[in-house]
């Protein structure tokens, strides 16, 4: 794989990929294509990938193999092609990256060296191309949310310092001054869950591990006004390392993940409207946080992902919010999980980095999905 001239920092930890391949759907008469687009220079995983206003995609961080990527790398959809950027002040890999609204891009937590969760934040500037410093959180963390509100601030919830147990703790950035606050404490700690921002502006947090990494189904919502969480409807199944995706209609779709005892291939939507949770399908198999995209005509596409065991898996399914059916598509002609997932303004996805096979096979490749037919 390609490498720069970067130095990068060593770290315990793993990373992430995939390939060239063709897609038709079984069902729905859903079908499209991925073809090869310009390479990384650095095969990540565990890293970001932000749409900037200008149309290009902000890569930062993550990991390859045990090695912690210090740089940053900008996708140009017009020519196909990486650039480096400027590198992140502190190197850093499962972090979270927000667009603000002034157009910069806010990096929070995550891990460092060692696999050691930060509490530092920084800001990218995408007209010069360079970082600097913002306030620290309050907490390290790791594999947390953050989600921007209304308002324009940021909301982290949860996450973990010990890769074991789910924090409770929440707090918010505030663009106009740089600083985090405290706010009001999940009622169940937890981590490698999801969040979504409901069309009221209030947010949702479900599921994720909890204490010993128990898997959990309960459900909360934050209320931005008040700065507190109230139970909701919880999840007919527990489960963490999922993903989850807001729907067009404002529902929110939480797929995959482990449970107790085996990787879950089912499926469930949250409506905001009844508090409550419903089946939604199956995906072809169960897996671990695949990559998830809203499509323009709002279906959901569900790339890659991991078996219980940490292998890539091949799998690509397509939701159709209209009917509630998954399409299984032809898989990826090779393995991948961790990668990213970009809409990009002509409609297409960008499927970048991620590791194929195993976590130490990291791949520097890049994809780009395209909808042959509607679905």
């Amino acid at each position: 794989m390609k490498k720069s001239n970067h130095q990068p920092a060593k770290i315990g930890f793993f990373a992430l990929f995939l390939f060239t391949l063709s897609l038709a759907s079984a069902v729905q008469g859903a079908s499209g294509t991925f073809t090869p687009t310009g390479s990384l220079n650095d095969g990540r995983s565990g890293h970001t990938a932000t749409y900037l206003p200008d149309g290009r995609v902000l890569v930062v961080g993550g990991f390859d193999g045990g090695i912690l990527i210090t740089t940053a790398e900008l996708y140009d959809p017009a020519t196909g092609t990486w650039s480096f950027t400027g590198s992140p002040i502190h190197p850093r890999g499962g972090h979270t990256a927000t667009l603000l609204p002034n157009g910069q891009v806010l990096i929070a937590a995550g891990s460092g060296n060692g696999v050691r969760p930060l509490n530092s934040a920084e800001l990218y500037d995408p007209v010069s191309g360079t970082w600097s410093e913002t306030g620290s959180l309050q907490s390290q963390r790791a594999n947390f949310t953050a989600t921007l509100l209304n308002d324009g601030r940021v909301l982290v919830a949860g996450g973990t310092r010990d890769f074991t147990n789910g924090l409770a703790s929440a707090e918010i950035y505030d663009p106009s001054n740089g600083k985090w606050t405290a706010t009001g404490n999940l009622n169940v700690g937890r981590y490698t869950h999801i969040a979504a921002l409901l069309p009221d502006g209030t947010v949702l947090a479900a599921a994720g591990a909890g204490a010993s990494r128990a898997p959990l189904a309960s459900a909360e919502i934050f209320n931005p006004a008040t700065g507190l969480w109230s139970v909701t409807g919880s999840l007919a199944n527990a489960r963490w390392l999922l993903s989850g995706s807001s729907l067009k209609d404002g529902r929110v779709l939480a797929i995959g993940g482990n449970g107790p005892t085996f990787t879950l291939a089912s499926t469930e939507i949250y409506d905001p409207s009844s508090g409550t949770w419903s089946s939604a399908g199956r995906l072809s198999r169960g897996r671990t946080v695949p990559a998830l995209t809203l499509l323009r005509n709002g279906s959901l596409l569900a790339s890659g992902g991991g078996s219980i065991y940490g292998k890539a898996l091949t799998n690509v399914d397509l939701f159709n919010p209209r009917t509630g059916l998954w399409s299984a598509l032809e898989n990826l002609a090779v393995s991948r999980s961790q990668q990213t997932s970009t809409l990009l303004a002509d409609g297409s996805v960008l499927l970048a980095g991620g590791y194929g096979g195993q976590f130490n096979n990291t791949l520097d490749t890049a994809e780009l999905f395209e909808m042959t037919r509607n679905h």
